[in-house]
């Protein structure tokens, strides 16, 4: 009976350690089952985390291109603008100088317009004032002519009368002499 106890108690032993062996087994496969899990979850995370960083990355280029992009056709833009407004600049400074340079031929024009016609009425003013004075000389001429004409005129009215004075005169004294001739002839 003893040994029969023992071989019982040998025999639950037994099945208490292949139980504990089960046991601890199922553990380990559970906690190695667990173990790849958490591996494989980590994995996946890890991976999701590298393809979120890559999208990032990804993103960031594109938006930096972009924004380079971006950059490059405001320079474009900008430098367009700066040629335009040159152009411009250059059209407008060349349209001022044309004004400019019309504006100085008008003057010269006037100028010369004004010259002219100050010429020409200098030039009439001394033809008027030469015509005056001629015709104040040969006013002055001719009274001068008049004058001494009618002092030669004056001059031989004199003449004559004194040639007609000494005539009667001589003829009185004829006249007297033929009256004494005459009066010692009678006597």
């Amino acid at each position: 009976r003893r040994r029969l106890l023992a071989a019982r108690r040998r025999a639950a032993h037994q099945r208490w350690l292949r139980a504990r062996r089960l046991a601890a087994a199922r553990r380990a496969s559970r906690a190695r089952a667990l173990a790849a899990r958490r591996r494989r979850a980590a994995y996946l995370r890890a991976r999701a985390r590298a393809a979120a960083a890559l999208r990032r990355r990804r993103l960031l280029a594109a938006r930096r291109r972009a924004a380079y992009l971006r950059y490059l056709a405001a320079k474009r833009r900008a430098a367009l603008a700066a040629r335009r407004r040159a152009a411009a600049r250059r059209a407008h400074l060349a349209r001022v100088r044309a004004a400019a340079a019309r504006r100085r031929a008008h003057l010269r024009r006037l100028a010369i317009a004004r010259a002219r016609a100050h010429r020409r009425r200098v030039l009439a003013a001394r033809r008027r004032a030469a015509w005056l004075a001629a015709r104040r000389r040969a006013i002055l001429a001719a009274r001068r002519r008049a004058h001494l004409a009618r002092v030669r005129a004056a001059r031989l009215r004199a003449h004559w009368a004194r040639v007609r004075a000494a005539a009667r005169r001589r003829a009185a004294a004829l006249r007297r002499a033929a009256k004494i001739r005459a009066a010692r002839l009678r006597a």
